[in-house]
């Protein structure tokens, strides 16, 4: 159990350092503290449920050790309530997803309407 602990742990410091790594500009710093190749990026994706998976895994040892579902319940409601929100961290990428979008399609409707003011003015000046 304690190597499955210190394991969760650093898995968990290695995501938050990629996680301030690929990103910085959400956190508000100008450049990134470490140099980190892009293909390090995957690991922000890859990691969470690998840790999600650890924690489940981790969760049925103890149940295990336990065998009363009750006394389960009891004694380790915390690290259950931790694993259930776990997933919900991903919202958070998908919000950010979101709004990336929506700044892009914002972007194109702009860049149509700045085009057809163009198209419309150079018609104007021909004649």
């Amino acid at each position: 159990m304690k190597i499955l602990n210190i394991i969760i742990i650093v898995l968990l410091l290695l995501l938050f350092i990629v996680y301030v790594e690929f990103e910085h500009k959400t956190l508000g710093l100008s450049k990134p503290i470490l140099s980190l190749q892009h293909q390090f990026s995957i690991l922000l994706e890859i990691l969470p449920w690998i840790i999600f998976s650890l924690f489940i895994i981790e969760l049925y040892l103890k149940y295990r050790k336990i065998n009363n579902i009750k006394n389960f319940m009891i004694k380790q409601w915390f690290d259950i309530m931790m694993t259930a929100l776990f997933p919900i961290f991903g919202i958070f990428k998908l919000i950010k997803l979101s709004i990336s979008i929506y700044k892009a399609i914002k972007f194109v409707k702009i860049s149509k309407i700045i085009t057809k003011i163009f198209i419309g003015a150079k018609k104007i000046f021909k004649n």
